[in-house]
């Protein structure tokens, strides 16, 4: 597929490594959560798990990484004032690592900045590159995972199960991207709650 050909150009040129098993899931430095992908720039590696069962699973999470390799090669990262590592407070913040509240609540801002701008670019990947992935349900999708941020915050965990991946979760979201995703509806929270912890 070209799109994959591409993102393995585009990351060779860059000095970063690709990772595209044959699997339904890759694992992140030995940590235990199972992922559908990542982007880390620490290690140079962009990873995709491609043995999921609909192809434009996949390819989702490949263009929404690839869209984070972006933001790293044009130095798009929101950035945030009194913290040189936000995205390092944030895990190291789940991991039990004590952090004041001012700078959790940067962190956490950072986090949710950076998944907003990489969901629009991924959503302009996949017009860019004709990716057979159904647009509408993509972007409410991207809703419910970037409201998790917020739950995550409250629940001092990582979700077990993803709200992508429940259509009463995402089905209820407008799916426009829109806004910076500072509070989210009741609603959709204890459903996150219930239906991924």
């Amino acid at each position: 597929m070209a799109f994959v050909t591409h993102v393995r150009k585009v990351s060779r040129d860059n000095g970063i490594k690709t990772y595209f098993p044959t699997a339904a899931f890759v694992l992140y430095d030995g940590e235990p959560n199972k992922l559908g992908g990542f982007f880390c720039p620490e290690r140079k590696v962009l990873a995709c798990a491609c043995k999921v069962a609909r192809q434009a699973t996949w390819l989702g999470i490949m263009a929404n990484e690839y869209s984070h390799l972006e933001q790293w090669l044009d130095g798009t990262y929101p950035s945030v004032k009194g913290s040189s590592h936000p995205e390092d407070v944030f895990w190291t913040w789940l991991q039990g690592v004590p952090r004041s509240q001012h700078l959790l609540l940067k962190a956490l801002d950072y986090m949710k900045k950076l998944e907003i701008d990489c969901e629009r670019r991924t959503v302009k990947n996949i017009v860019k590159y004709h990716l057979p992935i159904n647009l509408d349900k993509y972007k409410k999708q991207a809703e419910a995972y970037i409201h998790a941020y917020n739950i995550i915050q409250e629940m001092r965990s990582w979700p077990l199960r993803g709200p992508t991946e429940y259509y009463k979760i995402y089905g209820q979201l407008p799916g426009t991207l829109r806004g910076a995703f500072k509070t989210t509806p009741r609603n959709i929270g204890n459903l996150i709650k219930d239906m991924c912890y």
